[in-house]
């Protein structure tokens, strides 16, 4: 094999392998829940887009409600995205509008267009009823709020 056919090999293999990464990419349609950074939270709620967002800050029902919200979003083909405000790169002295929320703590809330339309409590709700009432936060929105 010639040096040009070994030169153009290679590059026809480096295109097949971006190709199928880029195509693998978008093909990631992002349903379920997503847990963000402080710094990746306040740049989604700074390009104002529409969506679902979690605040935990009780270390002890975080895990529960995790569990709950991914299970729901994924069958409700959503996508939740969540701050965990007990993270190391959370300040102590952090309040939910340096992310750019405006939601309570320890909520699932819906935003259109970066703006707060509702939120429910998480902890108010009791375990055995969280998944059926994120269920049911998640169609409301979708009817109250449609695309």
């Amino acid at each position: 094999m010639s040096r040009k056919s070994k030169v153009i090999s290679s590059v026809i293999a480096l295109i097949v392998v971006l190709s199928v990464i880029v195509i693998g990419c978008s093909n990631n349609d992002d349903k379920g829940l997503l847990e963000l950074s402080p710094k990746a939270m306040k740049k989604y709620m700074d390009s104002k887009e529409s969506g679902f967002v979690m605040l935990s800050s009780k270390k002890n029902k975080r895990a529960a409600w995790i569990k709950e919200a991914k299970k729901s979003s994924e069958e409700q083909k959503v996508t939740i995205r969540e701050l965990n405000e007990k993270r190391d790169d959370v300040p102590g002295t952090s309040n939910p509008n340096d992310w750019g929320l405006s939601q309570d703590r320890n909520t699932l809330a819906y935003y259109q267009n970066g703006e707060l339309k509702e939120q429910i409590d998480l902890e108010e709700i009791e375990p055995d009823k969280l998944k059926s009432e994120i269920d049911k936060f998640i169609k409301k929105v979708q009817e109250d709020y449609p695309n």
